[in-house]
């Protein structure tokens, strides 16, 4: 099953990530959890949240920087139709197969390279009940014919990213992403433009938040780089409604 956790920044879309795979430990489920590196902003090896109070929540990860990283992290290995032919389950076609590596071991003693260093071998291992993804967005296109295959062969994949950038375009590999899922959750979060308030004969009216749902990024124009791409959280981006966030665009 491959489920897509999405909606513009300060929706929640990490809380849920997080909130989903805690259950499944809870459930005694082999979880394994990645993040993209280029997320560094509250945990260098974890997924998190936007700080409440100050501290974020967060659940161990691995940071990978692209779908290489993230398949080597994994221990997954591509194995072609022709390598599994005496494999009768799979009827030729091509999967995913996981390895762990372990101390390589000769007549109970440990062997070690010309450099004293333990020598390993990789041992095929289960693939995860689970694997969770934040920040899918930064990752290439190739990432979804990945966590594809592995839904197929069972695994409960769980992403989470932004599907529109701050220009409001799709953002990397979200748009397949949603269209591919088994189930999209869509959060909102609270539109905080300021607004000139309705008129009335109140002269000393102050703008005020706009409060209203906001499915939109909005990058203030003092911190735009003018790249896709610029990390960054409160006094960087605001979250903003259509309306709002069109009006900024102007």
């Amino acid at each position: 099953m491959l489920e897509v956790i999405t909606g513009c920044m300060f929706s929640g879309k990490s809380e849920e990530l997080i909130r989903r795979l805690r259950r499944c430990q809870i459930a005694d489920q082999h979880v394994l959890a990645f993040k993209s590196a280029l997320d560094d902003r509250y945990s260098m090896d974890g997924i998190a949240t936007h700080p409440i109070e100050g501290v974020p929540n967060t659940l161990k990860a691995h940071p990978v920087a692209d779908v290489d990283a993230f398949l080597a992290s994994a221990g997954l290995e591509w194995h072609d139709p022709s390598d599994l032919d005496r494999d009768r389950r799979w009827k030729g076609r091509a999967r995913y197969v996981r390895y762990e590596h372990v101390p390589r071991v000769e007549r109970g003693l440990r062997c070690f390279d010309e450099h004293g260093r333990p020598m390993t071998e990789k041992i095929p291992t289960h693939l995860p009940q689970v694997l969770g993804f934040d920040e899918v967005q930064f990752m290439g296109k190739r990432v979804v014919s990945v966590l594809e295959d592995l839904a197929d062969q069972g695994v409960r994949v769980i992403v989470a990213g932004l599907d529109l950038d701050s220009d409001g375009k799709p953002f990397g590999p979200m748009a397949e992403l949603l269209a591919r899922a088994d189930e999209v959750t869509k959060l909102t979060a609270v539109c905080v433009a300021k607004v000139d308030p309705p008129i009335s004969n109140d002269r000393d009216a102050l703008p005020h938040t706009c409060g209203k749902p906001a499915t939109r990024s909005y990058r203030l124009p003092a911190q735009d780089t003018g790249e896709q791409v610029q990390v960054g959280s409160a006094g960087v981006y605001e979250a903003r409604c259509r309306v709002c966030w069109a009006r900024g665009q102007q």
